[in-house]
């Protein structure tokens, strides 16, 4: 025989709390994370090949970033000629990083369609990604600033926000008309 359960008040009942991003939309943060990260790279990766083919160096770039990732400062220094499998590996690192943004920066704006408030963030998270960048180039890569103009990294950086931003600006329709608190 088996002993019934005993008689509980449904008002005492606890459910677990809801997430506080559902499901699907975590899934797509992420999708739109993906694809505004895919963009602001190719963005910055096409702003770079414009800037190596004018100055007759095409993928200099990514090639000189590649080596001081993988072999040093001091080899991408001495190695003036572009190597395809250093663009191969920096444009790996580039578009997962952009990616990565990206998917932090889609669930911002998720988290901005359900609390106002996550718009300062947003804003936060734009100034973040560029001063972060540049912080990097001058704390670790400041040699290399001999082959890549620093105005470059900050117009290509801008040209790639301004593009993620479009592209979530017309996915989430919110977006059009940010609103602040104001105190």
């Amino acid at each position: 025989m088996s002993a019934s359960p005993p008689d509980v008040d449904p008002s005492t009942r606890s459910e677990a709390p809801a997430p506080l991003v559902p499901a699907v939309t975590r899934t797509r943060a992420i999708g739109d994370g993906f694809e505004a990260g895919a963009i602001g790279a190719v963005v910055v990766a096409a702003w770079f090949l414009l800037i190596d083919t004018l100055a007759g160096r095409p993928f200099y770039t990514p090639s000189l970033l590649g080596t001081a990732l993988t072999r040093g400062v001091e080899q991408a220094l001495r190695v003036p000629e572009v190597s395809v499998g250093m663009v191969y590996a920096y444009s790996g690192i580039h578009f997962v990083l952009f990616i990565l943004f990206g998917i932090l920066v889609a669930s911002l704006v998720v988290q901005y369609e359900r609390t106002p408030v996550i718009g300062y963030l947003l804003v936060v998270a734009a100034v973040v990604f560029e001063l972060a960048f540049l912080i990097f180039i001058l704390a670790f890569a400041e040699p290399l600033l001999g082959g890549i103009p620093w105005w470059g990294v900050l117009v290509g950086n801008a040209l790639a926000m301004v593009a993620m931003a479009l592209y979530f600006r017309a996915r989430h329709p919110h977006l059009r008309t940010i609103r602040l608190p104001v105190n």
